[in-house]
């Protein structure tokens, strides 16, 4: 996703981005984060790519969130812990540090257990949504990388393909950048081969579950 502020000089020294369901989520003391992307240089082309892989995989995975659910969250961590420091709303982000920084430091206050008022908090979630294993999209995207199909081929399928194919290749390329999770789990377990007719064609592979049987 091409964000909005595109990069906050004040993310430099970022180790790792990861994102949190709802507020509750992140204030819950050693909560951990839905998923994670590590930093791995401290250009902004490199933190602004960390934040959008933890920003579209946030999106592709809280359609039910916002208003009455609660607003997802994105921290950054500097190496001494999670720090509350995106809200995402519909179509973008805020940077809390900027909106509303009491707000975000009474969080902040919670998660570290500094303070036991909760303020606008609503009632912790349930352990079970908190002590999980982040998911890692930094392996999920090399994983894919290596089965599936490069950008610029699918680009080149896209420009010189016909109609059909288009539409087709069009479509590859809008799931693999925001990996949907059956697809990214079948080409990282089966490669681009169609796994019914073997047949390899990596414009217009879909990822889909088969049925055992079939009703008359």
């Amino acid at each position: 996703m091409t964000d909005k502020d595109d990069f906050d000089r004040r993310d430099t020294g970022v180790i790792r981005y990861g994102w949190w369901k709802t507020n509750e989520h992140f204030s819950a003391p050693k909560s951990e984060p839905e998923a994670i992307s590590r930093v791995s240089g401290s250009e902004p082309g490199t933190l602004r790519r960390s934040r959008d892989l933890v920003e579209d995989d946030l999106r592709e995975h809280t359609e039910k969130y916002g208003g009455d659910f609660g607003w997802p969250v994105i921290a950054v961590d500097f190496g001494d812990g999670w720090q509350y420091v995106y809200r995402a709303l519909k179509g973008k982000l805020v940077d809390v540090r900027n909106m509303s920084p009491d707000q975000a430091a009474k969080y902040q206050g919670v998660r570290d257990g500094k303070t036991t008022n909760r303020g606008g908090l609503r009632e912790e979630p349930p352990r079970d949504e908190l002590d999980i294993l982040p998911r890692d999209l930094d392996e999920s995207e090399a994983a894919l990388s290596d089965h599936g199909t490069s950008e610029p081929e699918l680009q080149t399928a896209i420009a010189l393909g016909g109609e059909t194919e288009r539409r087709y290749a069009e479509r590859v390329v809008w799931q693999r950048l925001h990996q949907p999770e059956l697809r990214r789990l079948t080409l990282l377990h089966h490669g681009t081969a169609c796994a019914y007719c073997g047949m390899d064609v990596p414009q217009i592979i879909e990822a889909a579950h088969l049925a055992s049987g079939f009703h008359r």
